[in-house]
Protein backbone atom coordinates (compact mmCIF):
# COMPACT_ATOMS: atom_id res chain seq x y z
CA UNK A 1 0.00 0.00 0.00
CA UNK A 2 1.32 3.41 -1.00
CA UNK A 3 1.22 5.68 2.07
CA UNK A 4 1.88 8.91 0.17
CA UNK A 5 -1.79 9.98 -0.14
CA UNK A 6 -2.25 9.43 3.58
CA UNK A 7 0.97 11.32 4.32
CA UNK A 8 -0.41 14.26 2.33
CA UNK A 9 -3.59 14.02 4.37
CA UNK A 10 -1.67 14.05 7.65
CA UNK A 11 0.36 17.03 6.44
CA UNK A 12 -2.85 19.00 5.78
CA UNK A 13 -4.29 18.00 9.14
CA UNK A 14 -1.13 19.19 10.89
CA UNK A 15 -1.50 22.55 9.15
CA UNK A 16 -5.14 22.74 10.28
CA UNK A 17 -4.17 21.94 13.88
CA UNK A 18 -1.58 24.71 13.77
CA UNK A 19 -4.17 27.18 12.46
CA UNK A 20 -6.68 26.19 15.15
CA UNK A 21 -4.07 26.60 17.86
CA UNK A 22 -3.03 30.01 16.52
CA UNK A 23 -6.67 31.09 16.22
CA UNK A 24 -7.37 30.27 19.88
CA UNK A 25 -4.32 32.20 21.08
CA UNK A 26 -5.13 35.16 18.80
CA UNK A 27 -8.75 35.40 20.02
CA UNK A 28 -7.64 35.22 23.65
CA UNK A 29 -4.95 37.88 23.14
CA UNK A 30 -7.31 40.20 21.23
CA UNK A 31 -9.99 39.86 23.92
CA UNK A 32 -7.52 40.70 26.68
CA UNK A 33 -6.21 43.67 24.71
CA UNK A 34 -9.63 45.11 23.87
CA UNK A 35 -11.64 44.26 26.99
CA UNK A 36 -9.22 44.00 29.90
CA UNK A 37 -7.30 47.01 28.64
CA UNK A 38 -10.35 49.25 28.21
CA UNK A 39 -10.28 52.45 30.28
CA UNK A 40 -13.97 53.31 30.08
CA UNK A 41 -17.21 52.56 28.26
CA UNK A 42 -19.06 49.29 27.74
CA UNK A 43 -15.95 47.10 27.52
CA UNK A 44 -14.68 48.29 30.89
CA UNK A 45 -18.14 47.74 32.39
CA UNK A 46 -18.17 44.23 30.90
CA UNK A 47 -14.76 43.42 32.37
CA UNK A 48 -15.69 44.81 35.78
CA UNK A 49 -18.91 42.79 36.02
CA UNK A 50 -18.00 39.64 34.07
CA UNK A 51 -14.30 39.24 34.75
CA UNK A 52 -14.65 35.71 36.15
CA UNK A 53 -16.68 34.51 33.15
CA UNK A 54 -14.26 36.09 30.71
CA UNK A 55 -11.19 34.74 32.48
CA UNK A 56 -12.65 31.25 32.42
CA UNK A 57 -13.46 31.60 28.73
CA UNK A 58 -10.00 32.90 27.88
CA UNK A 59 -8.37 30.16 29.93
CA UNK A 60 -10.44 27.56 28.07
CA UNK A 61 -9.26 29.01 24.76
CA UNK A 62 -5.64 28.57 25.84
CA UNK A 63 -6.38 25.00 26.95
CA UNK A 64 -7.96 24.35 23.54
CA UNK A 65 -4.87 25.76 21.82
CA UNK A 66 -2.65 23.41 23.83
CA UNK A 67 -4.75 20.39 22.91
CA UNK A 68 -4.73 21.33 19.22
CA UNK A 69 -0.95 21.74 19.38
CA UNK A 70 -0.65 18.40 21.16
CA UNK A 71 -2.73 16.82 18.39
CA UNK A 72 -0.41 18.37 15.81
CA UNK A 73 2.61 16.91 17.61
CA UNK A 74 0.98 13.48 17.68
CA UNK A 75 0.19 13.64 13.97
CA UNK A 76 3.78 14.70 13.28
CA UNK A 77 5.01 11.64 15.19
CA UNK A 78 2.70 9.38 13.19
CA UNK A 79 3.90 11.06 10.00
CA UNK A 80 7.50 10.35 10.95
CA UNK A 81 6.74 6.73 11.82
CA UNK A 82 5.08 6.17 8.47
CA UNK A 83 8.06 7.72 6.67
CA UNK A 84 10.48 5.50 8.59
CA UNK A 85 8.50 2.36 7.82
CA UNK A 86 8.40 3.34 4.17
CA UNK A 87 12.14 4.02 3.96
CA UNK A 88 13.36 0.84 5.66
CA UNK A 89 12.72 -2.87 5.32
CA UNK A 90 9.63 -2.98 7.55
CA UNK A 91 7.98 -6.26 8.56
CA UNK A 92 4.99 -7.28 6.43
CA UNK A 93 1.86 -5.45 7.51
CA UNK A 94 3.70 -2.95 9.74
CA UNK A 95 2.98 0.00 7.44
CA UNK A 96 -0.71 -0.87 7.17
CA UNK A 97 -0.96 -1.32 10.95
CA UNK A 98 0.57 2.12 11.56
CA UNK A 99 -1.83 3.68 9.05
CA UNK A 100 -4.74 2.03 10.85
CA UNK A 101 -3.42 3.45 14.13
CA UNK A 102 -3.22 6.92 12.63
CA UNK A 103 -6.78 6.63 11.33
CA UNK A 104 -8.26 5.29 14.59
CA UNK A 105 -10.50 7.52 16.74
CA UNK A 106 -8.05 7.13 19.60
CA UNK A 107 -5.40 9.05 17.66
CA UNK A 108 -7.70 12.07 17.43
CA UNK A 109 -8.68 12.38 21.10
CA UNK A 110 -6.62 15.55 21.64
CA UNK A 111 -8.41 17.21 18.73
CA UNK A 112 -11.85 16.33 20.10
CA UNK A 113 -10.87 17.50 23.59
CA UNK A 114 -9.65 20.77 22.12
CA UNK A 115 -13.08 21.38 20.63
CA UNK A 116 -14.68 20.71 24.01
CA UNK A 117 -12.45 23.40 25.53
CA UNK A 118 -13.16 25.86 22.71
CA UNK A 119 -16.91 25.21 22.98
CA UNK A 120 -16.73 25.95 26.70
CA UNK A 121 -14.73 29.12 25.99
CA UNK A 122 -17.25 30.57 23.56
CA UNK A 123 -20.14 29.56 25.83
CA UNK A 124 -18.57 31.43 28.75
CA UNK A 125 -17.74 34.47 26.62
CA UNK A 126 -21.28 34.39 25.22
CA UNK A 127 -22.73 34.37 28.74
CA UNK A 128 -20.57 37.35 29.62
CA UNK A 129 -21.63 39.28 26.51
CA UNK A 130 -25.36 38.59 26.42
CA UNK A 131 -26.15 38.36 30.12
CA UNK A 132 -24.13 41.29 31.41
CA UNK A 133 -26.26 43.30 33.85
CA UNK A 134 -27.24 46.87 33.20
CA UNK A 135 -26.92 47.56 36.89
CA UNK A 136 -25.31 45.65 39.74
CA UNK A 137 -22.21 45.61 41.77
CA UNK A 138 -19.23 43.88 40.15
CA UNK A 139 -19.26 40.12 40.57
CA UNK A 140 -22.91 39.77 41.67
CA UNK A 141 -24.51 38.46 38.48
CA UNK A 142 -23.91 34.72 38.68
CA UNK A 143 -24.02 32.54 41.79
CA UNK A 144 -21.13 30.08 42.31
CA UNK A 145 -23.22 27.07 41.25
CA UNK A 146 -24.07 28.63 37.90
CA UNK A 147 -20.48 29.69 37.36
CA UNK A 148 -19.12 26.15 37.71
CA UNK A 149 -21.95 24.33 35.91
CA UNK A 150 -20.64 24.54 32.34
CA UNK A 151 -16.98 23.82 33.24
CA UNK A 152 -18.09 20.77 35.26
CA UNK A 153 -20.18 19.47 32.34
CA UNK A 154 -17.33 20.08 29.89
CA UNK A 155 -14.83 18.23 32.07
CA UNK A 156 -17.23 15.31 32.57
CA UNK A 157 -17.84 15.08 28.83
CA UNK A 158 -14.11 15.24 28.05
CA UNK A 159 -13.34 12.48 30.58
CA UNK A 160 -16.19 10.33 29.21
CA UNK A 161 -14.91 10.89 25.70
CA UNK A 162 -11.37 9.81 26.65
CA UNK A 163 -12.77 6.70 28.35
CA UNK A 164 -14.86 5.73 25.32
CA UNK A 165 -12.07 6.34 22.80
CA UNK A 166 -9.61 4.26 24.85
CA UNK A 167 -12.00 1.39 25.53
CA UNK A 168 -13.83 0.98 22.23
CA UNK A 169 -11.52 0.61 19.24
CA UNK A 170 -14.11 0.24 16.47
CA UNK A 171 -15.29 2.74 13.90
CA UNK A 172 -18.30 3.73 16.01
CA UNK A 173 -17.11 3.96 19.64
CA UNK A 174 -20.09 5.99 20.86
CA UNK A 175 -22.52 3.43 19.40
CA UNK A 176 -20.55 0.59 20.98
CA UNK A 177 -20.68 2.35 24.35
CA UNK A 178 -24.42 2.97 24.01
CA UNK A 179 -25.03 -0.66 23.09
CA UNK A 180 -23.07 -1.91 26.10
CA UNK A 181 -24.75 0.60 28.39
CA UNK A 182 -28.22 -0.43 27.28
CA UNK A 183 -27.51 -4.19 27.22
CA UNK A 184 -28.77 -4.91 30.79
CA UNK A 185 -31.98 -3.00 30.14
CA UNK A 186 -32.45 -4.73 26.80
CA UNK A 187 -32.08 -8.10 28.54
CA UNK A 188 -34.68 -7.17 31.15
CA UNK A 189 -37.13 -6.07 28.45
CA UNK A 190 -36.59 -9.27 26.48
CA UNK A 191 -37.13 -11.46 29.55
CA UNK A 192 -40.24 -9.51 30.50
CA UNK A 193 -41.57 -9.84 26.95
CA UNK A 194 -40.86 -13.60 26.91
CA UNK A 195 -42.55 -14.03 30.30
CA UNK A 196 -45.58 -12.03 29.16
CA UNK A 197 -45.80 -14.07 25.95
CA UNK A 198 -45.77 -17.37 27.90
CA UNK A 199 -48.51 -16.15 30.21
CA UNK A 200 -50.63 -15.02 27.30
CA UNK A 201 -50.14 -18.34 25.54
CA UNK A 202 -51.19 -20.14 28.71
CA UNK A 203 -54.44 -18.21 28.94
Amino acid sequence: MDPRPYLDYLDKEMAIMGLLSAFCVAVAALTVQQVAGADDGGLKFLWDHEQSQLELGLGSLIVGALFFYRQRSHLAWLYGQLCLLQSKDAPPGALEAKMDEADAWLSWTYYRTGFVAVSLAFAQIGIALFHSPTHAEPGTLHPPGYFWLLPALAILFAVLQWHIMHRYKGDHPWSEWGTELSAPFTGIVKRFHASLTRRCNGC
